[in-house]
């Protein structure tokens, strides 16, 4: 079970780093722009947003090898919640355009979120004990929580802090 786990880890983990390298590339990532034509850069963005991916590519490759599981979980809720206040407070890219949200931002936050809650679910919720009666339920629960977290982006905090 333990081999099982592990393999799923490592699949959900590609999948991000490649969503995460994809994502700084094509600056969904660490995209800050407001307003209908406005894109903010700061001097260091560049700078910030390479080290936010170097970051999140070197935890999630930590999952190929062997490092404990507790360490791995750890570490995970760590650049969840990190990953979470950034989305929250510091990203813009909701409200872009005239009356419309930059969609493919949605989309990819709503991806990456998804995948970080799957992966956070695989390590703590199945187990030795519980076999595979709870796959089902984590993967709806992520795909729920993520998609409210992103409403509530959306709706409600699509102005990023910093902007009056």
């Amino acid at each position: 079970m333990v081999v099982i786990k592990r393999l799923h880890t490592k699949i959900i983990a590609s999948l991000i780093i490649g969503l995460t390298i994809l994502g700084t590339y094509y600056d969904y990532e660490w995209n800050i722009s407001y307003g209908t034509f406005l894109s903010a850069h700061f001097i260091y963005y560049e700078v910030l947003s390479i080290l936010n991916c170097s970051i999140i590519l070197i935890a999630y490759t930590l999952c190929f090898f062997k490092i404990s599981l507790t360490f791995l979980k750890k570490l995970f809720l760590a650049e969840f919640f990190i990953w979470i206040l950034k989305l929250l407070f510091i990203k813009g890219g909701y409200a872009i355009g005239i009356g419309a949200p930059m969609h493919l931002i949605i989309e990819y936050d709503t991806m990456s979120l998804f995948l970080r809650l799957l992966i956070i679910g695989v390590l703590i919720f199945i187990n030795k004990r519980k076999k595979y009666y709870t796959v089902i339920p984590t993967i709806v629960v992520a795909y729920l929580l993520s998609h409210y977290i992103i409403m509530l982006k959306l709706y409600y905090l699509a102005k990023p802090f910093y902007i009056n």
